[in-house]
């Protein structure tokens, strides 16, 4: 998904809150993140070759963990809309389909322009969203996510979560600016360390994906192909499920969720795909 690129100053936004308490899952996300970990260690040393092979303690649990905070992800995002075609599916593995749309329309101009800000609006409505603009200045994606990071936050009012505490260890909590300039330095070092992983999103050769991750690490700097993956890997990193509100009629909406959890509430963000296509925040 291609933004902006150009120069522009975000307004800074304390950083003082929470989530709420009752969508924190506190000991289930815990519990997910270390059988995670042993189910990724024990993995590495037993290969699987039939199911009874993963008829173990630590992988047990951890699916069970996992669905059911799938599931209240899942109640999240029904609550949130009025949509009434919803797949639970949805919530899995359609990053790339979306990735894909997001290149198709890249001719389109003029009376279309318009057009896809109408759906774009028709279809935040259908959530209960409006936008909030942003500056479309090349940290479009990182700034619409943190702003609606700390949107959510400061509305859930809560310093001593365990997700806020999560959030600061990795170095948020500081002014707008400086948390979207810091998410934008996570996302390309967590596709650099997880190169082999990321890869195949991109159809790169793990040179061109240095080089292409590198030329990202420029402030205001998007127009490039790992910037397709952004959302996703942002997604990761925060460890929370973000949800993609689209200007395409047939595809409202796109979900992203981490394979880790620790907090189950979206951050809903808007993307108009009209060249050169650009995210802002919402009220979500």
């Amino acid at each position: 998904m291609k933004e902006r690129n150009g120069s522009g100053n975000g307004c800074p936004l304390p950083f003082k809150c929470a989530p709420d308490k009752d969508v924190q899952c506190k000991g289930k996300v815990g519990q997910e993140e270390d059988n995670a970990d042993r189910v990724s260690t024990w993995h590495s040393h037993h290969p699987v070759a039939s199911v009874n092979d993963l008829l173990n303690g630590c992988v047990v649990s951890y699916v069970i963990t996992r669905v059911l905070q799938m599931n209240d992800c899942w109640n999240s995002l029904k609550n949130q809309t009025s949509l009434t075609v919803l797949s639970m599916l949805d919530l899995f593995g359609l990053e790339r389909s979306f990735m894909k749309l997001s290149q198709y329309h890249a001719s389109e101009e003029g009376t279309a322009a318009g057009c896809n800000h109408e759906t774009l609006e028709r279809n935040l409505a259908s959530f209960g969203l409006t936008k909030v603009c942003v500056v479309g200045d090349g940290n479009c994606c990182f700034r619409s996510i943190v702003k609606c990071l700390h949107n959510y936050l400061e509305k859930t009012n809560d310093n001593t979560s365990s997700y806020v505490m999560f959030l600061r260890r990795f170095g948020f909590g500081k002014s707008e600016e400086d948390d979207t300039m810091h998410l934008r330095y996570l996302m390309c070092q967590e596709i650099l360390s997880k190169s082999g992983e990321y890869q195949h999103w991109l159809g790169l050769t793990a040179e061109q994906l240095s080089k292409d991750v590198n030329a990202l690490r420029k402030r205001g700097w998007f127009n490039s192909d790992a910037g397709d993956i952004a959302v996703k890997v942002c997604s990761n990193i925060l460890e929370i499920p973000i949800i993609v509100v689209t200007s395409y009629p047939q595809t409202p909406y796109q979900s992203f969720v981490p394979p880790k959890i620790s907090s189950i509430h979206p951050l809903y963000v808007a993307f108009n795909h009209s060249p050169p296509g650009h995210y802002d925040a919402t009220t979500g």
